[in-house]
């Protein structure tokens, strides 16, 4: 069956025309394009790991989905919060805001005071980001250690190779210290347990997306002075998430092999 074509645009600008932007403007374009396409890796690899969740065959496997899940949204909540960080020092703390926050659409403005209401007080954002999505401080470690699970085991898993060494009495520990940033201290409440991991989730994508909604904007009012023109693309590179393996444990001599190709 030949592969799906999905059709894109490309908005091409000249570098001369890029550098008539003032310099604040130039910053901030580049911040917000970077923060936007990290967003979007980390989104895939979320999915992903659901779908790692969905398919996992017994209890081993179930954890194993589940870090690949947290490990994405503690890198996905730290982005967030440094996106706010770029909004902040790139848009409110320039001449850009006022500039150009009135020819946004009324959508990207909401979208806008959105995250400024959320960022402004305590948030998960700001607390995953500080306590686990880029660090490994003792305090979380010890609330998450003083909050103990019913399970009355744990262990980790090795093999014949290092690819699919597991350390799954770490990361249980790492999951309740994300759980108890969401609200969650009791352990043994699997109702409560499972809410945690949807507030996380569904929280984080709340936030980008009205991140995704006031960038899109800004680019575009910004892109209009850069007098891009647009080429359209077919690509056949298109990844179907209902039909893809999620990445449990892996075959080391395949990783071998894309090891020599990639250096060939």
């Amino acid at each position: 069956m030949p592969a799906r074509q999905l059709a894109l645009r490309t908005y091409i600008f000249s570098h001369d025309e890029f550098y008539k932007l003032d310099q604040s403007e130039q910053h901030f374009l580049v911040r917000l394009a970077l923060i936007s396409d990290d967003l979007r890796h980390l989104h895939h690899l979320m999915l992903h790991a659901r779908l790692a969740m969905k398919r996992a065959a017994n209890d081993i496997e179930k954890v194993l989905a589940l870090h690949q899940l947290m490990f994405a949204l503690r890198i996905y909540y730290g982005t967030l919060n440094e996106a706010w960080e770029v909004i902040r020092t790139g848009w409110f703390a320039t001449k850009l805001s006022k500039g150009l926050g009135k020819a946004l659409p009324h959508r990207a403005q909401k979208a806008l005071q959105a995250l400024k209401r959320y960022f402004e007080h305590d948030n998960l954002a700001s607390r995953v980001r500080n306590a686990l999505a880029f660090h490994f401080p003792d305090k979380p470690i010890k609330d998450a250690l003083s909050c103990r699970s019913a399970a009355k085991e744990d262990g980790f898993v090795a093999g014949a190779n290092l690819a699919n060494i597991f350390y799954m009495f770490a990361e249980n520990v790492r999951v309740r210290a994300m759980l108890i940033k969401a609200g969650v201290r009791d352990m043994n409440n699997l109702q409560k347990v499972r809410s945690g991991v949807w507030r996380l989730y569904d929280e984080g994508l709340i936030i980008s997306d009205h991140f995704t909604a006031f960038a899109n904007a800004v680019m575009v009012e910004i892109v209009k002075k850069l007098n891009a023109r647009v080429e359209t693309f077919s690509t056949g590179s298109v990844t179907d998430f209902t039909s893809l393996a999620p990445i449990l444990f892996v075959d080391s001599e395949s990783i071998r092999k894309i090891d020599n190709v990639a250096r060939g």
